[in-house]
C-alpha cells in the first residue's frame, strides 16, 4: 500500500509501525509494545506479546493480532490526514492489566484535563489515585481525572472509552488498563484554541420566576424540574425565543418528586441525600426515568449539577452513578430524543472519538455545532466555571481545559459581577440569582477586541 499513511518494518530483532514519518510504536525483546501483568502464586511477572500477524492491510488501515500465552490482542489502526485511531480488544486473561507502550519524542508532556499536575514527564498516575495537592492556603484541590494529554511537537492523546487507566510517562508513554476493549486517538498537528466567545447569557433561577426571562436581555434560563401540569406549556412558550436548560443532580433527596421510586437500602448515603449504586439495576432504571421526565418537557438541554456532591472516601467510585457513570447514562437516554445539549459544572468526561472512515456527509452531521438563538455557536458538551473558584489562577485553569477536549465554556457569577466580567471580555455567562455578594477580586485588564 504505497499510498497508505500507515507503514511498518519488521526484522528478526524488532518491529516498528509508522504514521507518515512518525513512529507510533516499536517492539524489541527488552521493550515490547504490548505486555500483560500476570500474578502467579503471589509473584507478578510481565508477559510480552512478541509474536503478531497482519490480518488485514488496506490504505490507511491495519488489523493486527498480537499473541502471548493464553491471550490474544486484536488491534485495528486507521487514520486520516491528522488522526490515528486505535481500537484494541483483549481476548483471554480478562482480569490482567494490558500495558501499551507508545512512542514519545524527547519533549515535555502536559495535560490531563483539570488536574493540578500539568507537567507529566516522569509521572505515574492513575484514575483511582488520590490526586490531591495542597495549595498555599492549605485547602485541597480535588483533581478531575481526564485522560487527555499532549506530547509537545508530537501528538495529542484523546481518550475514547478508557475508564480504568494508569499512565506512566518517561522515555515512552505506557498506558495500562484491565478493560476488554480500549479505544483512543493520537492527533498530530493539533492547534489548541477555544471557539470565539460570543455574547450569550443564561439566567439560573427558580421555575416560578422563569417567565420573567421573556422580558429580559437573557438568552436563556437554567431552572429545576417542575411537576406542575402547566410546565410543558411554559417551557414551550419560552423556547420560542429563548433557550431552556433543566438541572439534573445525581443526588436523590427526600423532597424529590420521585423519591419513593428508589430503594434507599442499596443507595450510597451522601451529605444531602443518596447517590445511586449502579449495581442496583432497578435504581438505575429509576434514575433513567428521572432523565426521561426532564427530556419529556422538551428543553434545549440539561445542566448537570455535581458541584456540591461529596462522596465518602470508602465509596467505590466505579460503582457510583457519578462522574463518568452519570455522564454515560445521560448520553444513553438522550439517544432516545431529538438532540439535547449538556452543560457540566464539574468536569470528568472525555471527547467522543470520531470514526475516520465515515463519509463526509456523516462526519458533517456528527460534528454539527449547536446554534443557540442569537447565533451563538458552541459544541454539544459545554462546561460551566464558577469564576469565584478560579479567579486567582484563571489562566492556568483555562489552559488546562484545553486538554479536556472542551472548546467552549461559561463563567458562572452573581448578577452584580456581570458588568466587570463583560468588561474583561467574558461574554458567555451563567448568572445565578442566589449569588448576591459582589466579587471584589476581579483582575483589572483591558477588554478584548
Amino acid at each position: 500500500m504505497n499510498n497508505s499513511l500507515l507503514k511498518y518494518t519488521v526484522n528478526s530483532e524488532e518491529y516498528k509501525f509508522f504514521y507518515r514519518e512518525e513512529i507510533l510504536f516499536e517492539s524489541t525483546k527488552n521493550n515490547p509494545f504490548l505486555y500483560l501483568s500476570v500474578e502467579k502464586e503471589g509473584v507478578k511477572k510481565l508477559l510480552p506479546f512478541n509474536e503478531f500477524e497482519i490480518e488485514k492491510e488496506e490504505e490507511n488501515l491495519l488489523e493486527i493480532k498480537f499473541f502471548a500465552v493464553s491471550c490474544v490482542v486484536k488491534i485495528a489502526i486507521n487514520c486520516d490526514e491528522n488522526n490515528v485511531f486505535f481500537s484494541l480488544k483483549k481476548i483471554g486473561r480478562t482480569d490482567d492489566r494490558l500495558y501499551i507502550r507508545l512512542n514519545k519524542k524527547d519533549t515535555r508532556t502536559v495535560g490531563l484535563g483539570l488536574n493540578v499536575i500539568k507537567q507529566l514527564d516522569k509521572e505515574k498516575i492513575g484514575i483511582l489515585d488520590r490526586l490531591k495537592k495542597k495549595k498555599k492556603d492549605k485547602e485541597y484541590i480535588n483533581a478531575d481525572n481526564t485522560l487527555n494529554f499532549y506530547v509537545v511537537n508530537g501528538y495529542y492523546f484523546s481518550n475514547g472509552n478508557i475508564n480504568d487507566w494508569e499512565l506512566e510517562i518517561d522515555k515512552s508513554v505506557i498506558l495500562s488498563s484491565a478493560q476488554e476493549k480500549i479505544e483512543f486517538r493520537l492527533e498530530y498537528n493539533k492547534r489548541f484554541s477555544f471557539l470565539q466567545q460570543k455574547s450569550y447569557k443564561l439566567l439560573k433561577t427558580n421555575f416560578s420566576d422563569i417567565e420573567k426571562v421573556l422580558e429580559s436581555d437573557y438568552n436563556g434560563v437554567i431552572t429545576e424540574y417542575d411537576t406542575d401540569i402547566k410546565t410543558p406549556y411554559i417551557i414551550n412558550k419560552i423556547r420560542r425565543n429563548k433557550s431552556v436548560f433543566i438541572t439534573l443532580s445525581p443526588v436523590v433527596k427526600d423532597t424529590d418528586y420521585d423519591y419513593d421510586s428508589f430503594d434507599k437500602s442499596t443507595m450510597i448515603k451522601v451529605s444531602k441525600g443518596y447517590v445511586t449504586d449502579i449495581t442496583d439495576k432497578n435504581n438505575e432504571r429509576a434514575f433513567m426515568n428521572r432523565i426521561r421526565k426532564i427530556c419529556d418537557l422538551n428543553p434545549d438541554g440539561i445542566y448537570v449539577d455535581e458541584k456540591e456532591v461529596d462522596l465518602d472516601g470508602n465509596v467505590i467510585l466505579k460503582n457510583a452513578l457519578f462522574y463518568e457513570n452519570l455522564h454515560s447514562l445521560i448520553k444513553t437516554v438522550l439517544c432516545e430524543y431529538t438532540q439535547k445539549y449538556i452543560i457540566y459544572n464539574k468536569l470528568n468526561s472525555s471527547d467522543i472519538i470520531e470514526n475516520p472512515i465515515e463519509t463526509k456527509e456523516e462526519k458533517k452531521k456528527d460534528s454539527l455545532i449547536f446554534s443557540y438563538k442569537k447565533d451563538l455557536k458552541i459544541i454539544k458538551e459545554l462546561y460551566a466555571i464558577n469564576y469565584e473558584d478560579i479567579r486567582k489562577k484563571e489562566n492556568i485553569y483555562i489552559n488546562n481545559l484545553l486538554f479536556s477536549g472542551y472548546k467552549s465554556y461559561f463563567y458562572e457569577c452573581a448578577p452584580s459581577d456581570v458588568p466587570e466580567l463583560i468588561y474583561q471580555g467574558k461574554l458567555q455567562l451563567i448568572v445565578d440569582n442566589s449569588k448576591t455578594l459582589k466579587n471584589k477580586h476581579f483582575r483589572k485588564k483591558t477588554p478584548k477586541n
